[in-house]
């Protein structure tokens, strides 16, 4: 039986998150400014088109707005940078007005990377007398390289094919039967992170449903159902209440989700009421 490999995975995959998955990475690369000193005169974002894609038109929490560049500017007045994927929980109003206008002024600029990753993000924040230096790869809070006017402050880059080799080594475990065995048989005082997991997630799906996000796709089949367009059932609802989750969440709410596997809206869709 492996419950204590089962649990310990629960762990490491879900994860408290607010906002979008994309910005919120790039936020976390521009927190990390270790730069001597100095004023900004430049934050420069080179990312992947994957990342790009995802995060260009998403709402960013708290400040009724979207945009990499703004998430960019954002991460620069986060003053926890390690707090990961609740990066911009504490962004006060004066941040975001102090974001608005870096972006304004022209001082971050976003490119396309020539690379074969789906997630990779560099940030480099340039001062009049210092430089620094920061890529996130393959996970969106995972650093590999922070650079400070040339020299490495932190590394852990290392192949791929060495990582999915570990990766599979260390999920062997992992096949029908044991996952069986494992719900089967694990102490239900043991999952508590999971009721957790149900009620932040079913909070944020049930604001979805009450107010307009984005879309509103969860809302607009909630209304089918009632107006007897569409099976008042379970399946139905179940939909309106996963679709809602996600319409307040990529629009900004300022509710957090509990991720799953890297992706806010997975947790939504795997783990709510």
């Amino acid at each position: 039986m492996e419950e204590e490999r089962f649990l310990s995975l629960l762990n490491e995959e879900l994860i408290l998150a607010l906002g979008c998955t994309e910005p919120t990475a790039i936020a976390i690369a521009t927190a990390r400014k270790y730069v001597w000193g100095g004023t900004i005169i430049g934050v420069n974002v080179t990312s992947s088109r994957n990342v790009i894609k995802n995060a260009l038109s998403v709402g960013i929490p708290g400040t009724d707005s979207c945009g990499i560049n703004l998430a960019a500017a954002l991460g620069i007045f986060a003053y926890d940078s390690d707090k990961n994927f609740q990066i911009l929980a504490n962004i006060k109003p004066s941040d975001i007005q102090n974001a608005i206008k870096m972006v304004k002024k022209n001082l971050v600029s976003v490119r396309s990377a020539d690379t074969p990753k789906k997630l990779y993000i560099e940030v480099v924040i340039e001062t009049d007398i210092s430089y620094s230096k920061v890529i996130i790869e393959d996970h969106h809070d995972k650093v590999v390289l922070i650079e400070v006017d040339g020299h490495t402050i932190k590394t852990s880059q290392c192949k791929d094919t060495l990582n999915e080799k570990l990766d599979n080594e260390q999920l062997d475990y992992l096949n029908l039967d044991s996952i069986l065995e494992f719900i089967q048989t694990v102490d239900i005082e043991k999952l508590d992170l999971i009721k957790q997991c149900i009620e932040i997630n079913t909070k944020i799906c049930l604001e979805g449903l009450k107010n307009h996000y984005g879309l509103s796709v969860g809302r607009s089949i909630k209304n089918k159902m009632e107006m007897g367009f569409l099976a008042d059932d379970t399946v139905n609802y179940a939909t309106a209440l996963t679709a809602a989750g996600s319409d307040a969440r990529m629009a900004g709410s300022s509710l957090p989700v509990m991720s799953n596997s890297g992706s806010g809206n997975r947790g939504i869709s795997t783990i709510s009421l």
